[in-house]
């Protein structure tokens, strides 16, 4: 049983998911630096942040695929979409 809907669950999902990127988007390109030439502190912290960026995107995708999953399982099926038309 939900406590959030599951519309707004879905939306906190995608607000989380674009604050997180945009966090990691930031963060690399203050490591990185306008030339991009790491020194070995900046090449390992950037290591890290993408090994921890790289997780967090294959975790954003679990919860979207089952959250898609939730959605369209509330979604009425063919014989009420061919009566409502």
């Amino acid at each position: 049983m939900f406590l959030i809907p599951p519309s707004d669950r879905f939306e906190q999902e995608l607000a989380l998911v674009e604050r997180f990127t945009g966090m990691y988007r930031r963060q690399l390109s203050e490591v990185m630096g306008p030339g991009g030439n790491l020194d070995t502190p900046r090449r390992v912290r950037c290591a890290r942040m993408c090994s921890e960026a790289m997780q967090m995107l294959h975790a954003s995708e679990t919860q979207l695929a089952s959250a898609l999953g939730e959605l369209q399982a509330m979604a009425p099926g063919p014989d009420v979409l061919r009566r409502a038309v």
